[in-house]
């Protein structure tokens, strides 16, 4: 593949870091976000102009960091599906490969523990969820090669206010002592946010088959062990509250295809999670 790399959403959370993760690897990035003058603005631009701006760029990958977590259906559905449908439109006409950033949430409620592998069923429960699955299913049967880069829960500094993390991270800042989590025993998959920047590049650069990949660590935190590990990591000392509210209680990925394809490691430990959020924010 030639150096040249698209990034969509080069200018939120995720997006920055992939950004800067590729540039440190000698990549020529073009970026895409809304966020800064000086990237284009993937969104507000007709296919027309995203067809111009790939063909003058010729990059062999476009890697879509774009997307809503919240929102109503009418938002979800422009970020997360509109902008995909359009970028695949492209992407096949100029035989550019697109990496799509999915989410753990595609796979809905698995109903165990258990490691949940690529090939598992896609039942999303939520409006995100599906509007997530819908541009995965664009993105592999589009008929040009694309990989899905499905991404479990990210932990970072610094994370976008709708997210699970800075709901929790808020409690445990704004607490007197006590944090209450609408329940404490729900288990997440959680990777740092630069582990997950590094795997979406490795993808994006790989040679690797069509089709998808977890990013995901394969160990799952509770709500509350997250809560008190960040807690610890700010010298606060805290006792947790849960209001056992129903929800998925369990979401954890099989990141053996990932190992098989980076190498990659990520971190899985509750303390080591905590730190990449709280030392990088100071």
């Amino acid at each position: 593949m030639n150096d040249r790399v698209v990034i969509v959403g080069a200018t939120g959370w995720l997006g920055r870091a992939v950004t800067s993760t590729a540039l440190s690897r000698g990549l020529h990035v073009l970026r895409m976000g809304r966020k800064n003058h000086e990237a284009i603005d993937a969104i507000a631009n007709t296919r027309h102009e995203l067809t111009k701006t790939i063909e003058h760029f010729r990059p062999s990958v476009v890697v879509n960091c774009a997307g809503s977590i919240s929102g109503s259906p009418a938002e979800l559905r422009s970020a997360n599906v509109e902008l995909v449908q359009d970028l695949v439109a492209v992407c096949t006409a100029a035989s550019v490969r697109l990496v799509q950033i999915g989410s753990a949430a595609e796979y809905g409620d698995p109903g165990s523990c258990e490691p949940i592998s690529e090939h598992a069923p896609l039942r999303p429960a939520s409006e995100y969820g599906r509007t997530k699955a819908e541009s995965s299913v664009l993105t592999l049967s589009s008929g040009q090669p694309g990989v899905v880069a499905r991404l479990f829960n990210v932990a970072g500094p610094n994370p976008p206010s709708s997210s699970l993390l800075a709901d929790i991270f808020e409690k445990v800042t704004m607490s007197n002592g006590t944090v209450t989590l609408f329940n404490a025993e729900m288990r997440r998959d959680w990777v740092p946010l630069d582990y997950a920047a590094q795997a979406i590049v490795d993808v994006a650069i790989g040679d690797l088959p069509s089709g998808v990949v977890n990013i995901c660590s394969g160990v799952g935190i509770t709500h509350g062990e997250l809560a008190i590990a960040l807690a610890t990591a700010l010298g606060l000392t805290i006792s947790i509250r849960s209001l056992n509210m129903t929800g998925v209680r369990c979401v954890v990925g099989d990141p053996s295809l990932l190992h098989q394809l980076t190498g990659r490691h990520p971190s899985s430990l509750a303390a080591e999670i905590a730190a990449s959020c709280v030392l990088q924010s100071n």
